[in-house]
């Protein structure tokens, strides 16, 4: 749709610019010397994405792969299975490829897929369905019981 609204009045805010644009996650471990840049960068941000339907997933994002501070990332390997272009550098599975919602909505059915991206040294995941969320719950407590009470 956003194409669609772009075509019909002329408006491409990058056609000027060789920006790659990104996303990923908002949920990122920065240092000071990025912190300074991205404020540094404030008057770019907003002249860049107002009048957009652009959350911090997609302006942050960009702005790291478009500076000298892309070599930090920490996993810095695309994520996978999928066709985007989103890093998974916050060690969070976050399927944005399969859908029907985005991100996909994890339930009891997607254990095996979870188990094997723990195996791919993922260490959380995004987003879980209520009764997956009262199943290891439930899990937990029998295993806390089991062998510390």
């Amino acid at each position: 749709m956003e194409k669609v609204a772009q075509k019909l009045f002329k408006v491409d805010r990058l056609k000027n610019s060789n920006i790659k644009i990104q996303y990923g996650s908002n949920w990122v471990t920065i240092d000071n010397e990025f912190i300074k840049y991205v404020l540094s960068r404030e008057e770019w941000i907003e002249h860049t994405f107002k009048h957009t339907i652009c959350t911090d997933e997609v302006f942050l994002p960009t702005l790291l792969v478009n500076s000298k501070y892309k070599d930090r990332l920490f996993y810095a390997k695309m994520a996978e299975n999928k066709s985007s272009n989103e890093f998974q550098g916050n060690l969070r599975y976050i399927n944005w490829w399969s859908g029907p919602q985005y991100p996909k909505v994890w339930g009891t059915e997607d254990y095996n897929e979870l188990a094997q991206a723990k195996e791919k040294g993922y260490i959380f995941a995004r987003k879980f369905d209520s009764s997956f969320v009262r199943l290891t719950a439930a899990l937990f407590y029998y295993l806390f019981f089991l062998y510390y009470v």
